[in-house]
């Protein structure tokens, strides 16, 4: 029942302060780590003669926690991770700074591929490609959130040549010298003919935003032959399949690896090992991550490694989700976005369906065929 301890006690180390007298003790602080160095997060660990637990943060980091003068060891598992433990010396009034490596054992899945934005399918690959031409004026759901507008207003009164009137008690938008209001398209329908009032649209509910100035610009799928009804400009918006966000976790409850340790110890959920036929990802599906804009425009590569419940229906369990590794932090969040629409042919244990635990690894690939609009 050792790893049941761990998980069960998997919270925060009480704050240096709050331990013995500072004059017979010492810190405690460090990271856990892959073969190859990346930081590895949700790892649990114990420490010290009274057995204290813990678990690594999101950066793959523990402590600062403070122990008794002394010789002491620092016990560390992971899910998909041989355990580890490593002995250490605490000094009276010193720091003293770990780093303790975890090898891999777990049964490697493939991995889903992103490369540039080619594998974008639906709404949101046209607006990709129409940002890449460059015709009107465009802002992603990263670009939307790097901006914190207050209201859609607020976002198209960054772009050149919109104006925003106050009528009364609402305010209206004009592009590019029209007195007549743009052509408003949600989701590539015409939600309404006239005014509409987008001051009171919450911009974080759009996946896309695009702005164009007059007919000649707008494109023809949004159109067709009847330009005269984007004379005026036009926005198009792309809304949100839903709320996504990431569920939050009340003071003292579990987090979401420590939460699956659990309920592996409690054999509800089963380790890729312990399955007779593992999950599959159903490639039909099409899904992929979407490239975040500013590690595109760099073309910086990466890895996220995902871990997840996988339920016996074949649906992910987002209450699960959370990251082991990741080269960067701007990488997780669509990679989370991706998984709650992906779809999976479940794992199979003694003629059953079984909820399995998934380590589904994302690379991220720079494309090096795409050349930067001038």
């Amino acid at each position: 029942m050792a790893f049941l301890l761990f998980a069960l006690g998997a919270v925060a180390w009480p704050r240096a302060g709050a331990q013995a007298d500072p004059a017979d003790s010492g810190l405690l602080r460090g990271t856990v780590i892959t073969a190859d160095g990346s930081l590895i997060s949700g790892a649990q660990l114990r420490v010290g003669a009274d057995g204290r637990h813990a678990e690594t943060g999101d950066e793959g980091r523990f402590g600062p926690v403070r122990l008794a003068v002394g010789s002491q060891w620092l016990h560390v598992r992971r899910i998909g991770y041989r355990p580890d433990s490593i002995g250490f010396e605490i000094m009276r009034g010193a720091e003293t700074e770990l780093s303790i490596r975890l090898e891999r054992v777990v049964v490697e899945i493939a991995p889903v591929t992103v490369v540039g934005r080619r594998g974008i399918s639906g709404s949101l690959a046209g607006f990709y490609r129409r940002q890449s031409i460059g015709l009107g004026h465009y802002f992603s759901r990263a670009a939307i959130g790097r901006r914190a507008p207050f209201s859609l207003l607020d976002l198209l009164r960054a772009v050149p040549g919109v104006r925003v009137e106050s009528r009364g008690r609402t305010s209206v938008v004009r592009i590019g010298g029209h007195r007549c209001p743009p052509m408003v398209r949600l989701n590539g329908m015409t939600i309404a003919d006239g005014e509409i009032g987008l001051d009171l649209w919450d911009p974080g509910a759009f996946e896309g935003v695009e702005i164009y100035n007059s007919a000649v610009g707008v494109p023809v799928e949004f159109v067709g032959n009847l330009r005269q009804d984007a004379n005026c400009g036009a926005v198009i918006l792309w809304s949100s399949p839903g709320e996504s966000r990431a569920p939050r976790r009340t003071t003292g409850e579990l987090s979401a690896a420590a939460d699956i340790a659990r309920l592996l110890e409690a054999h509800v959920v089963y380790a890729a090992a312990d399955v007779d036929s593992l999950a599959r990802l159903d490639s039909a599906s099409g899904i992929v991550p979407i490239y975040p804009d500013s590690l595109f425009g760099a073309r910086t590569s990466g890895i996220v490694l995902a871990e997840f419940v996988l339920g016996a229906s074949g649906e992910p369990d987002m209450r699960t989700f959370n990251v082991i590794t990741t080269t960067h932090a701007l990488f997780v969040e669509p990679v989370r976005r991706a998984v709650r629409a992906l779809r999976y042919s479940p794992a199979w244990r003694n003629g059953a369906r079984v909820r399995q635990i998934l380590q589904q690894p994302f690379v991220f690939v720079a494309d090096s065929a795409r050349r930067d609009r001038k």
